[in-house]
């Protein structure tokens, strides 16, 4: 068998592999950067080099006419990988087709008409010949001609979504200003550079994410996927572009490297954000890097939510229906048991939905004591009383000890309600809730006092 495999080999014409890696390439949307011009325009599109042997040529002499005109038309710094196969030396082409005959052979893919089905329908053969094609334009054309060598639009995108998640930064459609800001998003993990999946299982997730959501938000990763073939490559154009001014290394490494770069980080960011709101119509997209959160204990009050998050801004009273308010913890800083919901069918927890900064997440998260598996984080849709739907970021306890808050706690909920104006009959309810009768001082209790007095 092997000796069969060797001879298919033998038998396989060097132009025929070229013309193999031609349309592979092409398929890849591969193009490699020259560093003649580091300030020439991005490559918006590369002409598609169709035929070769297994599609009933024209082959690889009309291919590379073709690239040729394609180039002319293209910035200075951008070239399709078909044409520098086809721009190569006789020498350096043999040394290439030898590369991938080894590689057939050592993957046992037969030999024959349909030798390009085979390649396609073995996604580790493919990968291994855009490797070698990725190795070899990069260090056997010479490392000092070539800047950081072959990059996918695919890729690309996939870097895009997964720092767009990163930043959890996601689209408002001006339909409706009325809707609440998305929390989170459905994680896009995956892509070349966390190991796949890439972006049409990240699309699909994303779509999953999206059915629910309020109608209103999209995350940016979805619009990418959603985006017309055209603008995507209009989008990468101006990645490519950046990133090839700032000399960032391609690669497997490529999202290491940019995120190790905040300059760069905050570019792809910005560009991003400016094609997003341009280019797919400024009058349907708004970009935002805020969240909401529901508070429905202590920070009701926003004395109290401001110690340790100064961005908080009162959005709406809202209700979060068929949950009720229970006390599960008891909390060495409120000398009492602390608050949190359970679902409880026909019940109703009213709260208060604040719009707060990103950037003040963690230190939210960290007051809640999630790093310390007190509270835990998780993503609920309340309603104000015009039937708003907002979706929000809140918190639930972990442990259920079910016992009685301190009179101090207690006191910080009902100021919180009285001054956000929930309703009254839920205020009386509030009052109602029996506390341990705590008599000695609570150090965090005075602080907010003092902050209120303050504020006066």
């Amino acid at each position: 068998m092997a000796a069969h495999f060797q001879l298919a080999a033998s038998i396989l014409t060097n132009r025929e592999i070229l013309d193999l890696l031609c349309i592979l390439s092409n398929d890849e949307e591969l193009s490699v950067t020259i560093n003649e011009s580091m300030k020439g325009a991005a490559l918006t599109g590369i002409t598609t080099l169709v035929g070769g042997l297994f599609f009933g040529p024209p082959g690889l002499a009309i291919g590379g006419a073709v690239g040729g005109l394609a180039a002319s038309g293209m910035a200075k710094n951008f070239k399709p990988v078909s044409q520098i196969i086809c721009e190569m030396s006789e020498e350096k082409k043999e040394l290439l087709c030898s590369k991938v005959k080894y590689a057939l052979v050592n993957a046992a893919i037969p030999y024959g008409p349909n030798l390009l089905r085979y390649v396609q329908s073995h996604p580790c053969v493919s990968e291994e010949l855009i490797n070698i094609m990725r190795t070899f334009v990069t260090s056997e054309l010479g490392k000092d001609s070539f800047h950081a060598s072959i990059l996918k639009n695919r890729e690309i995108l996939d870097l895009l979504c997964i720092l767009s998640n990163d930043k959890e930064i996601f689209v408002t459609i001006n339909e409706s200003m009325k809707g609440a800001a998305l929390t989170g998003i459905t994680a896009f993990v995956g892509g070349l550079f966390l190991g796949p999946p890439g972006l049409a299982i990240g699309g699909a997730v994303g779509g999953l994410a999206a059915s629910g959501m309020a109608k209103n938000f999209k995350p940016v990763s979805q619009i990418i996927c959603e985006m017309s073939e055209e603008k995507k490559e209009l989008l990468c154009s101006k990645v490519k572009h950046a990133l090839v001014n700032a000399a960032i290394q391609f690669g497997p490494n490529l999202l290491r490297n940019v995120q190790s770069h905040p300059s760069v980080h905050k570019e792809l960011i910005n560009i991003m954000r400016t094609f997003v709101t341009s280019e797919l119509d400024d009058q349907t997209f708004e970009m935002t890097d805020k969240f909401l959160y529901f508070a429905f204990a202590s920070n009701l009050l926003k004395e109290r939510l401001g110690i340790n998050n100064k961005t908080a801004v009162f959005k709406a009273v809202a209700k979060l229906e068929n949950y009720q308010l229970k006390f599960a913890y008891q909390s060495s800083r409120w000398c009492g048991h602390v608050a949190t919901i359970v679902e409880s069918k026909g019940d109703v927890v009213w709260g208060v939905v604040y719009e707060m900064s990103i950037s003040e997440r963690d230190s939210l998260d960290k007051q809640e004591g999630v790093d310390r598996n007190i509270y835990h984080a998780t993503d609920i849709k309340v309603k104000d009383p015009n039937d708003v739907i907002y979706e929000c970021r809140t918190y639930l306890l972990l442990k259920k000890d079910f016992g009685k808050p301190s009179p101090q706690y207690k006191d910080i909920i009902v100021r919180g309600a009285l001054a956000n104006g929930l309703p009254s009959d839920y205020v009386e309810f509030l009052k109602s809730i029996p506390d341990n009768g705590y008599k000695n001082k609570v150090p965090l209790y005075n602080k907010i006092l003092t902050s209120l007095e303050d504020s006066k």
